[in-house]
């Protein structure tokens, strides 16, 4: 008769889950910036100061994440990476900053893609 504790134990090998590269990410931490800077716009727009300084810290702290892991995935310096992520942030097509404050901002920080 088998006893429950006869199962044999799993090893960690059969659990083991790789690691997420940060290139596994990308694509994810595009969107997510591209939300922020959505929000910020809609946020600038609005006019409200409290949720122009909430957004604008949420937008930034993605930016940052992102710009770091794309440094890291693709071993870029800040000013390729800036490029990249303009590229990246673009092709989530959820940004329309165009004739905003913002869109200013973004041009000054070299985080949008040439037309």
């Amino acid at each position: 008769m088998t006893q429950l504790n006869d199962t044999p134990a799993t090893t960690a090998a059969e659990v083991e889950v790789p690691p997420v590269q940060p290139a596994d990410i990308l694509a994810y931490l595009a969107r997510s910036v591209a939300r922020d800077l959505t929000q910020l716009t809609l946020a600038t727009a609005d006019g409200v100061p409290e949720l122009i300084a909430a957004a604008a810290e949420d937008a930034a702290r993605g930016v940052d994440a992102f710009m770091a892991t794309l440094m890291e995935a693709e071993g870029l310096t800040i000013e390729q990476a800036q490029t990249r992520a303009a590229g990246l942030i673009a092709e989530q097509g959820e940004v329309e900053t165009r004739g905003t404050r913002l869109g200013e901002l973004m041009d000054e920080l070299g985080l949008r893609a040439a037309p």
